[in-house]
């Protein structure tokens, strides 16, 4: 009797020697699972983190931009600001590209202002950055549409034309200007300073080139102007 038990012992024995390898194999998968569960967390986490950073500084930019744009007031140069701002190189375009929109004036100036000095800088893509200074054309202050028409020349851009045109009917003080000037004396300036041409102040003549071949104008790089035939 005592044989039979042992040899059923033995037999036991054997299945969970058998066994062994089996429970090695699990415990192995196991573990494997854990550690990789743990990287996908860890991963995760340090995403997480990256993103959370990328928002705080995002929103730290926008705080600075807009604080160094309420410290500016047009009774002094704005180069001061425009250098802050442009600090920031490309992570300042989404705010720039907001406040050319802003309600106050000022807001909307050194926006423009910044804008042109990044593109001018290779800052940015150079298509999107000009189309949205070609934006501030349409602005609802005629001193902003002037400024912005004088910054698409560096761009060889002459969309702006028309505005300056306009501008010379207007009885309007340039802001900023300093000393003070009317808007039309500063439009005339600037249709002089980068077009061939010179009708005088009287936008008729003006008006009446550009309908004529002024639109047709191209831009002569040794004279730095717009040159018509």
């Amino acid at each position: 009797m005592s044989m039979d038990l042992n040899s059923e012992e033995e037999t036991r024995l054997r299945r969970n020697i058998k066994l062994v390898p089996r429970y090695k194999n699990i415990v192995l998968v196991a573990a494997s699972l854990v550690v990789l569960i743990s990287v996908f967390t860890l991963f995760n986490n340090q995403e997480h983190q990256a993103s959370v950073q990328s928002v705080q500084t995002s929103q730290s930019i926008d705080v600075e931009i807009k604080a160094a744009i309420a410290q500016y007031n047009f009774s002094r140069s704005e180069l001061e600001t425009v250098a802050k701002i442009k600090a920031f190189g490309e992570e300042s375009i989404p705010v720039l590209t907001e406040l050319i929109h802003a309600e106050e004036k000022k807001t909307r100036y050194i926006a423009y202002i910044s804008l042109s000095g990044l593109t001018l800088q290779g800052v940015g893509d150079y298509t999107e950055m000009v189309t949205l200074l070609k934006d501030g054309l349409d602005d609802p202050d005629l001193s902003i549409r002037v400024q912005v028409a004088q910054l698409l020349f560096n761009f060889q851009e002459k969309e702006g034309i028309p505005v300056l045109i306009e501008a010379l009917d207007s009885d309007e003080v340039m802001t900023p200007s300093s000393p003070p000037m009317k808007v039309s004396d500063y439009a005339y300036i600037i249709l002089t300073n980068h077009i061939d041409q010179d009708f005088g102040v009287e936008s008729e003549d003006w008006l009446a080139w550009w309908e004529g071949s002024g639109d047709d104008a191209k831009w002569d790089e040794t004279n730095e102007r717009f040159v018509s035939e």
